[in-house]
């Protein structure tokens, strides 16, 4: 119900702007509620009411169009494929993590670069913050850690 009200709402403050429609200097065209400093053209927009009758009767059959057997194959292969993306993410995550993990377990001493081109060693505190933080990530994206 508060979605109904509010897009009334903004329906009604949207027919009362204007619209102005301009070509800038590389061609393209543009659309906006100011006018521009140079000239355009005031568009009269149309709107149309809308029937609430109509939009509650459409918003009642989208869940049964929704429940249709096409549509949740579509969407089991749709969640599969997501499956598949989420799957070489994490497994890509994982090797980053991994290798960030042995990176710091075999330093003798870490760095960081410094813009004019020096390092800058960190401190014990640091370095260990930097493990707990890897080891972590080793947790969150491999499962657990090293």
């Amino acid at each position: 119900m508060r979605f109904l009200l509010f897009s009334l709402i903004l329906l009604t403050t949207a027919a009362s702007a204007n619209v102005y429609k301009w070509t800038d200097a590389t061609g393209r065209v543009h659309f906006s509620d100011k006018p521009p400093a140079t000239a355009a053209e005031k568009l009269d927009i149309e709107t149309q009411r809308t029937d609430p009758e109509q939009l509650s009767a459409r918003l009642t059959d989208e869940p049964a169009q929704q429940a249709q057997p096409g549509t949740i194959v579509a969407d089991e292969s749709q969640q599969d494929e997501f499956e598949r993306e989420q799957n070489i993410r994490r497994d890509e995550n994982c090797a980053r993590a991994r290798d960030a993990l042995a990176s710091l377990l075999s330093a003798t001493r870490i760095y960081e670069p410094l813009p004019d081109g020096g390092r800058r060693y960190l401190e014990e505190d640091e370095v260990d913050q930097r493990m707990t933080d890897a080891r972590r990530d080793v947790d969150e994206w491999c499962g657990s850690s090293e």
